[in-house]
């Protein structure tokens, strides 16, 4: 039996696995957070995230903040040259290949409903995708409490998960 369509996306974005000079490997996970009105600064992912070490640097034109627990990383990139309706245009466009049943779900509904107050987003990569304590999870919705926002995939960041919040 093929799975649909969806659900290899999901499989497929989940797969990421980095391989180590050691021979070991160990599963990454990525999650766009998508902010309503100004994004955080470097101070605020420093507060956001207590117990991590945080450092920021320039590459090129885009800025990575990372976030480093003993036992987990969070690497933040901002991108000044995000297109935001390219984006955007791209949510809606991937949404709509799924079904009513897909499409009807309160998540789906809320993604759309709040998808134009999205002023930017940051990319962000964890290593290793499982945090059994949910210290990234954790941090990347501090993040969005102030002025509004949402996890890109609320379902990657496990059971702590809350709805899309409202500035």
């Amino acid at each position: 039996m093929a799975l649909p369509r969806f659900q290899v996306t999901k499989i497929a974005a989940l797969a990421f696995i980095l391989c180590l000079p050691t021979g070991a490997a160990m599963a990454r996970d990525n999650a766009g957070i998508y902010f309503y009105g100004p994004p955080p600064s470097v101070e605020r992912v420093t507060a956001a995230a207590p117990g991590a070490s945080t450092a920021a640097r320039l590459e090129g034109d885009r800025t990575r903040i990372t976030v480093a627990w003993p036992d987990v990383t969070l690497v933040i990139t901002i991108d000044p040259a995000w297109n935001r309706d390219v984006q955007l245009l791209g949510m809606r466009n991937w949404i709509g290949q799924f079904g009513p049943v897909h499409r009807n779900t309160p998540s789906a509904k809320a993604l759309l409903a709040n998808l134009d107050r999205t002023t930017t987003c940051y990319g962000s990569v964890i290593t290793p995708a499982f945090d059994a304590e949910g210290k990234v999870a954790a941090a990347l919705l501090r993040l969005l409490k102030p002025g509004g926002g949402m996890p890109g995939d609320p379902k990657r960041l496990g059971p702590r998960h809350e709805p899309p919040t409202r500035p």
